[in-house]
């Protein structure tokens, strides 16, 4: 429930460049950007095409979910299942000329300071993606209108002197050839084995070998989750659900729904009263949605992870209720069309 959401103003021109310039680097590196005060992911664009000339074949990511679907006795069955049907299904052709289109729905929020404690803002976004085979294509955004969660979300804004909020809007911009590409997870090792020892090495670096095996399992998931949000070869996504099934302390979630009506399977990883979860169809192996979830009960943590990391604490402000869900993306539409649309807006 939305409670007096801001008057709507439009989405400050440098904050438009700041997402932009994340979308691109996440059309290019398929690795979402951290925020200091931002309890959610956007891996909106872990995107779409590599350049080369001829043909391209890639798994689609597109399901309409699957009710009354197998049923699991663990996340580890479940995602070996995953991998298996992965594996077998049909991938697309983007032919030269032709376009992939990708649609995501974000779903965030952003926290900030005020003199009577942390507020939160929702931030709604729908993100459409365009990549040819020759890494050109258009990213579009439709920002909805920022709005307050809670009563108390607003008290605590307008006791921070009311500062400026975004609001709806839209920001369309064009990308010449090379510019955007999908990550290169065919490059990766499709022995699941192989390919978890690689993620775990380039994820959980120096110190942070200290942290909690909690803490690295859902940093390593975190990484998983990001590549499987990737197009690819059916080889290379079975390698990735595979991997997934190693992760120590995974959670099987049982038949959950997405932000988009669809049943999938939920798994995740709970770290310090936070889930990291995916939702995927689980007879296509079609990743619906990723998702942060306050645990319920929520839990804190009193010392730090790593030696030289301040005490942190989950949920200490109160504004988060058991079973909140913090951030999500939902992943709606994967298509080859042989032109770009008109484009709704100026790139700001």
């Amino acid at each position: 429930m939305n409670i007096d959401p801001p008057d709507p103003r439009p989405l400050p021109p440098a904050s438009r460049k700041r997402i932009r310039e994340m979308l691109v680097a996440e059309a290019r590196r398929a690795t979402p950007p951290t925020r200091k005060k931002t309890r959610l992911f956007v891996s909106a664009a872990a995107i779409i095409a590599t350049a080369v000339a001829a043909p391209i074949a890639l798994s689609i990511l597109l399901g309409a979910g699957s009710p009354g679907g197998p049923s699991y006795a663990s996340a580890e069955e479940a995602l070996q299942a995953a991998s298996k049907a992965a594996a077998e299904v049909p991938p697309i052709v983007i032919p030269p000329g032709t376009y992939l289109h990708r649609q995501i729905t974000v779903s965030g929020r952003v926290e900030a300071d005020s003199p009577a404690g942390t507020y939160v803002v929702s931030v709604p976004s729908t993100q459409d993606v365009w990549v040819g085979a020759n890494g050109a294509g258009r990213i579009t955004s439709r920002y909805g209108e920022w709005a307050f969660p809670t009563a108390v979300d607003r008290e605590r804004w307008v006791a921070a002197g009311r500062p400026t909020l975004g609001a709806s809007g839209v920001d369309s911009c064009d990308y010449e050839a090379g510019r955007l590409k999908v990550s290169a997870i065919d490059d990766l090792p499709r022995d699941a084995d192989e390919l978890y020892r690689k993620i775990e090495a380039e994820t959980v670096r120096g110190s942070q070998a200290d942290y909690p095996k909690a803490k690295r399992a859902q940093m390593v998931f975190g990484e998983i989750a990001d590549l499987l949000t990737n197009v690819g070869s059916p080889e290379s996504r079975a390698a990735l659900f595979a991997a997934a099934a190693q992760v120590p302390g995974i959670e099987l979630r049982g038949e959950v729904i997405d932000g988009a009506g669809r049943r999938g399977v939920g798994v995740g990883v709970t770290w310090a009263g936070i889930r990291e979860e995916i939702i995927f169809d689980p007879v296509h192996a079609y990743l619906l949605a990723r998702r942060t979830v306050q645990v319920d009960p929520p839990v804190e943590y009193t010392t730090s992870p790593s030696p030289g990391m301040p005490v942190q604490g989950i949920n200490a402000d109160g504004i988060d209720d058991p079973g909140t869900v913090l951030g999500a993306s939902t992943y709606l539409e994967a298509e080859v069309v042989e032109t770009l649309p008109r484009s709704p807006g100026r790139c700001q």
